[in-house]
């Protein structure tokens, strides 16, 4: 375990988030409560082996993608990645689930702040595109929607 993940373990526990640590020592999980639209979401917080970078996920978003509903996904997952610059998605393919991510370049001065930072973004976003993600899934055909404006 390196230096920003334990400068990160401090300041989220000094702001109130609780987390648990991996088995192998290379993550944290915080499980986050009272969302508008999702509920409630797990974060992840990988750190690499360097000490220098993270790895902010969301794993698991709605239920795995059916193989008739991925081009839709696409298409909207598209547009939420043209709409918010800092997280991405896309769908895992390993198990067909949809994730959200952050990448993060730390060091031990400042990992705590980013790192609480770029969770609260990762959460606020991904709580905001929700409704579009399960629009595609289980609505039918969810809008196209690029910088905020309706294309189709």
């Amino acid at each position: 375990m390196g230096v920003c993940m334990e400068v990160t373990k401090a300041y989220l526990k000094a702001n109130g988030y609780e987390y648990e640590e991996t088995e192998d020592g290379q993550a944290l999980r915080l499980g986050v409560m009272g969302l508008d639209n999702m509920g409630q979401a797990e974060v992840v917080v990988i750190f690499d082996d360097d000490d220098e970078s993270a790895a902010l996920r969301i794993f698991n978003i709605g239920s795995p993608v059916p193989a008739s509903k991925k081009p839709e996904l696409y298409r909207v997952m598209s547009g939420l990645n043209n709409d918010y610059r800092w997280v991405k998605f896309s769908i895992d393919e390993d198990d067909d689930t949809i994730e959200a991510a952050i990448d993060a370049v730390l060091t031990p001065e400042g990992a705590g702040e980013i790192v609480f930072e770029l969770v609260n973004n990762l959460l606020g976003i991904t709580d905001e595109a929700y409704p579009r993600i399960m629009k595609a899934l289980w609505g039918g055909d969810a809008p196209f929607i690029y910088n905020g404006n309706t294309l189709n």
